[in-house]
């Protein structure tokens, strides 16, 4: 990770668009510019003090991204699709029969909604039949001869989802986070 010091962080400008008012954040890492646009100037002007505190503490910040370390450091997420499957694990011993299958039905619902590419997704409804009766069952998910299909290898894909940002730990809204599997709570591995 190639990193810098050289960095400047110019003032908000707001945009006046058909949608409403933009504001955007710019900042330069050495030579490159970077900007990025919120709906509000309250959330500008905090991803802004951000940039700042980060520049005043003397903090390097990354080439790639243009964001400061601390910010790269917090941003390690993982994909919706691990996250439900890390929440399925860590509900799973804990909750009734029915309670499973209704959070395998809405973790299914959420997750088909999420994609953010169709291309080579398969047909819906087999989609939806992997992802409830294998992705979002622990006990069939660590079978191994569970069976691997086209929509489970779809589903797990890194390239289907967008990070999900708070989502690194599926139990920090849980006061008993105990996790089934794994106390470091990470996603199980999925069959390719």
């Amino acid at each position: 990770m190639d990193t810098t010091y050289d960095v400047r962080i110019w003032s908000i400008q707001a945009n006046a668009r058909a949608g409403g008012k933009t504001y955007t954040v710019r900042w330069k890492v050495a030579k490159q510019r970077w900007k990025r646009t919120f709906k509000t100037a309250a959330l500008a002007d905090s991803f802004r003090s951000d940039l700042l505190a980060a520049a005043r503490k003397g903090e390097a910040f990354d080439l790639s991204t243009g964001r400061p370390v601390s910010m790269l450091r917090a941003s390690k997420d993982m994909s919706w699709y691990g996250f439900a499957c890390a929440f399925t694990d860590l509900k799973w011993p804990r909750v009734a029969a029915t309670t499973r299958r209704t959070h395998a039905e809405a973790l299914t619902a959420v997750t088909t909604a999420m994609f953010t590419s169709t291309r080579g997704q398969p047909n819906g409804k087999l989609l939806r039949a992997a992802l409830k009766r294998w992705a979002f069952n622990t006990p069939a998910a660590t079978i191994p001869t569970t069976p691997t299909t086209s929509a489970a290898s779809y589903a797990g894909s890194p390239a289907t989802h967008d990070p999900c940002p708070r989502c690194a730990t599926p139990g920090c809204s849980d006061r008993s986070s105990t996790a089934s599997r794994s106390s470091s709570m990470a996603p199980r591995p999925r069959r390719a």
